[in-house]
C-alpha cells in the first residue's frame, strides 16, 4: 500500500494542493483528473521520490513503482532489438523480455527503427521495459494521447489483465469508464476522491457540490445569528451573568465562526465559446473527386471522393497511418496529390486545427500574439483572455512555452473572436481534443454541436465523439474512403 499523508505542493506563494490524504492499494484502477496546472504531474512526481512536497509525507512500504510517461523518448535511428539489448542489460535475457512483448500483443521485429512504429507498438515497447521491473503501480500519464481507437482498446484489455495497481492522468472519459473503480479529482488546492467510474463521478461531484453549497449557507445564517447577538450585547440588550455580553459574544464568534470558517466553493467556469458562420443546407462546401495520393509504394489514398454541403458534420475515422490527415492536407491545398481534383465551395472560409501546432515565434509574448491576430486592443485584452482561463502571468509569457492544452485553448479562443466578415464556414479539426482538459472538451462540443457551418473531425475520442451531433462516419483503411 501506497500512503500519502497531509501532502502540501507551494511553488512561489501559489498552492497547488494542500493536505492532501490518500492510500492505494494493491490492484485498485485509480483515474485522476482535473484541469490542466492542478498539479496532478507534480503529485506522480513526488509519488516517483522525483521531488518532495513542501510539508507532508509518503509511505510506500516497498512498493515497486512504474512510470510511463506522455512522450516516449527513444534515441533517433535506434533499432527495436537494440532498445531490447538495454532492457536485458539489467541483469535480464531477450527471452525474457520477448515473453513480456509477447504478453502485450507485440511481434518483435528487432531490425525495425523505432521510429517508424505507431504510437501503440512504441507503448507496448516503452510498456515491456517498465513491466520488466515488475512494478506493483504503475503510473500512466495520458497514455491515450497517441493512440487510435484499435490502440485504446488495446489499452483497455491491459488494464484489466494488470494485477498491479494503476494510476492514470487521462481527460479520456470513454478510458475512465471502462477501466478505473475510483476517480480522483484535484480541484482547488484538494484531492476529492469518488468511488466507480467517470458516470459515477459526475453524479457524485454533482452532489458533493450541492453538499458544499447547504454547508455554506449554514455556515452564513450561523454568522448572521452572532453578528445578530454581538450587535445586540453592545447595545446593552442583552447582559451575560458571567461578566460581558460583548466578549462573550465576541469570543463565541471567534470560536465558531473565524476558527472554523467554510468558503464558498465557486467554479471558475471557462467561457461559453461560440465560433461564428453558417451554411446554408444545400451549398457545396468541398467536392473532392478521384483523389489519389501515394508515399513511394504505399498507397494512401486510392480514387478517393467526398462531397460535403451545408451544415454536414462528419467523422474522419481510421487507424493511425491510413491517412487521415493527409486527405485533410490535400483539401486545404497543404500537400499534393498524384491525381484527381478538389473543389472548394464558393466564398467559404476554412478554419484549420492542426494536430502537431506549428512551432510559434520564440519570443512574441501571448499579449501580443493576441493583438496580432484579433481587432482588440491591448487595453482589452487582460479580460478577453481571463475568459479562456488565461492569468495575468500567461499575457506576458511567449507563446512558445505554453503547455499543449495552452495552445489548443488560444487557439479554439481565436476560433471564436473572429470578425464578422471573417466567420468560418467549414472547420477541419485534426485531434483537437487531444492535450484539453474535461471540463474545456465539454466546451469545445457544446460550441460544435451549436455551429451552424460544416465539420470535418478526426478524433480517437469517442467519448467527445458519441457528443456531438455526427451526420456521417468516413471510415478510411487501405486507401479507401467509405461512408456510414
Amino acid at each position: 500500500m501506497i500512503k500519502g499523508i497531509g501532502l502540501t505542493q507551494t511553488f512561489n506563494n501559489h498552492t497547488l494542493f494542500k493536505e492532501v490524504n490518500f492510500a492505494i492499494k494493491n490492484g485498485e484502477k485509480i483515474g485522476l483528473i482535473g484541469r490542466n496546472g492542478t498539479g496532478k504531474s507534480t503529485l506522480f512526481k513526488i509519488i516517483m521520490g522525483q521531488h518532495s512536497p513542501t510539508s507532508g509525507k509518503l509511505l510506500l512500504d516497498g512498493e515497486r513503482i512504474g512510470y510511463l510517461d506522455q512522450e516516449f523518448d527513444f534515441n533517433e535511428g535506434m533499432l527495436v532489438g537494440e532498445y531490447i539489448e538495454d532492457i536485458c542489460k539489467k541483469n535480464g535475457d531477450i527471452w525474457t523480455v520477448e515473453k513480456v512483448l509477447g504478453q502485450l500483443g507485440f511481434l518483435v521485429d528487432q531490425y525495425q527503427e523505432i521510429n517508424t512504429l505507431s504510437g501503440g507498438e512504441k507503448m507496448r515497447l516503452k510498456l515491456a521495459a517498465i513491466l520488466y521491473e515488475n512494478p506493483t503501480l504503475l503510473l500512466m500519464d495520458e497514455p491515450t494521447n497517441h493512440l487510435d481507437i484499435l490502440g485504446i482498446s488495446w489499452l483497455k484489455t491491459f488494464f484489466k489483465s494488470f494485477k498491479g495497481a494503476i494510476l492514470v492522468i487521462s481527460h479520456d472519459r470513454d478510458l475512465l469508464n471502462s477501466t478505473v473503480d475510483q476517480i480522483w479529482e484535484l480541484d482547488q488546492a484538494s484531492l476529492l476522491q469518488f468511488p466507480g467510474n467517470y458516470t459515477d463521478y459526475l453524479s457524485h461531484k454533482s452532489r458533493w457540490v450541492e453538499r458544499k453549497e447547504l454547508e455554506f449557507n449554514r455556515f452564513i445564517e450561523h454568522k448572521k445569528r452572532l453578528e445578530v447577538l454581538l450587535a445586540k450585547a453592545q447595545a446593552g440588550i442583552i447582559r451575560s451573568r458571567s461578566g460581558s455580553a460583548t466578549e462573550a459574544a465576541k469570543k463565541r464568534i471567534e470560536r465558531e465562526v473565524s476558527d472554523r470558517e467554510v468558503k464558498q466553493y465557486v467554479k471558475k467556469e471557462y467561457a461559453q465559446l461560440t465560433i461564428q458562420g453558417e451554411v446554408h443546407s444545400s451549398k457545396l462546401v468541398v467536392r473532392v473527386s478521384n483523389l489519389s495520393k501515394s508515399f513511394g509504394e504505399k498507397v494512401v489514398l486510392d480514387d478517393i471522393s467526398l462531397e460535403i454541403r451545408g451544415n454536414e458534420k462528419l467523422w474522419l475515422l481510421g487507424a493511425n497511418g491510413q491517412g487521415k490527415t493527409t486527405l485533410i492536407k490535400c483539401i486545404l491545398g497543404l500537400e499534393a496529390f498524384d491525381s484527381g481534383q478538389i473543389h472548394l465551395g464558393e466564398n467559404v472560409n476554412v478554419g484549420y486545427f492542426e494536430q502537431k501546432q506549428k512551432p510559434m515565434n520564440e519570443t512574441e509574448k501571448l499579449i501580443d500574439y493576441y493583438q496580432k491576430h484579433t481587432n482588440y486592443s491591448y487595453y482589452q485584452l487582460p479580460k478577453i483572455l481571463e475568459k479562456y482561463m488565461f492569468t495575468q502571468d500567461d499575457l506576458l509569457k511567449p507563446v512558445k512555452i505554453l503547455s499543449p492544452g495552452q495552445q489548443a485553448r488560444l487557439k479554439f479562443s481565436l476560433f471564436s473572436e473572429r470578425s464578422e466578415r471573417d466567420q468560418y464556414q467549414f472547420l477541419i479539426l485534426d485531434e483537437p481534443a487531444q492535450h484539453l482538459d474535461i471540463e474545456t472538451k465539454e466546451v469545445v462540443e457544446r460550441c460544435l454541436n451549436e455551429f451552424k457551418g460544416a465539420v470535418l473531425l478526426i478524433s480517437h475520442d469517442v467519448y467527445s465523439v458519441e457528443h456531438l451531433n455526427i451526420d456521417k462516419i468516413l471510415n478510411l483503411s487501405n486507401g479507401n474512403l467509405s461512408v456510414s
